[in-house]
């Protein structure tokens, strides 16, 4: 059985809806979180390896109506690293590559 890879707008999609879901779910619906599509598309394409292809960083946006404390945004990040994580080894299967870090903005 030969599998097709899952282009990479499909994947930022489905994990976009996910993590979305999941945190609003743990952390209250007036969080909304965003994936950075242009990091996410440079990392899946090979376009930026500055420090070497082993080491991958996702910046994600992090947006809420409510002041948030530090070590809030310190569980959000810790969440959003496990999950996303997750997602990408059942989205990407064959293709995954493990996100090292993430960059958290938030707006």
């Amino acid at each position: 059985m030969i599998t097709t890879p899952t282009p990479p707008s499909k994947t930022l999609s489905i994990a976009n809806h996910l993590l979305n879901k999941s945190v609003k779910k743990k952390f209250g619906n007036e969080i909304t979180i965003r994936i950075n599509s242009l990091k996410f598309m440079d990392n899946r394409l090979g376009v930026t390896t500055y420090i070497s292809p082993n080491f991958m960083t996702e910046e994600i946006n992090l947006k809420s109506s409510k002041r948030l404390s530090l070590n809030f945004i310190k569980l959000i990040n810790e969440f959003l690293f496990h999950q996303l994580n997750n997602i990408l080894l059942m989205v990407e299967a064959e293709e995954y590559k493990e996100v090292t870090s993430i960059r958290l903005v938030v707006v």
